[in-house]
């Protein structure tokens, strides 16, 4: 659990490269606004600055939810909204994990080894005990 605590804390960052595939589905999809090349170009190039800090997992989610709600291309602003969702959820995700770890460190305890049953009736013969389920231990003779 530790191991899935340390990839969702830092996933692997979008490239340049994943950003523009990311922003070129979602141009292919979703209606725009009409413009040149070099317009084009230069927008690429300013989504990628601006979402270059946003983990790829979560510019893909962003994209398929976007993909899913939206009417029109989405602005950064939309983008990293949607990409806050996934984050958030991941946040919650990984304090979850981290609350189970403590938890089983804090309530776990080596297991306790069982004796045979011929073991254990040998033993209560030799020191003379009888004992009961509950664990009480009573002199054969009767005395407590």
């Amino acid at each position: 659990m530790q191991r899935y605590i340390d990839g969702a804390q830092s996933p692997p960052a979008a490239s340049e490269e994943d950003i523009d595939t990311i922003v070129s589905g979602l141009a292919t999809v979703l209606p725009r606004r009409k413009e040149d090349a070099a317009s084009a170009a230069a927008k690429l190039a300013t989504y990628a600055a601006a979402l270059a800090d946003i983990p790829l997992p979560d510019l893909l989610a962003a994209s398929d939810h976007l993909v899913k709600t939206s009417q029109y291309f989405p602005t950064v602003f939309e983008i990293r909204r949607a990409a806050d969702r996934t984050m958030g959820r991941r946040a919650a995700r990984i304090a979850r994990a981290q609350i189970l770890i403590r938890r089983h460190e804090g309530e776990w305890a080596p297991p306790v080894e069982v004796l045979p049953t011929a073991q254990f009736e040998r033993i209560k013969r030799e020191i003379g005990v009888n004992l009961s389920c509950d664990g009480s231990g009573r002199r054969r003779d009767g005395d407590h």
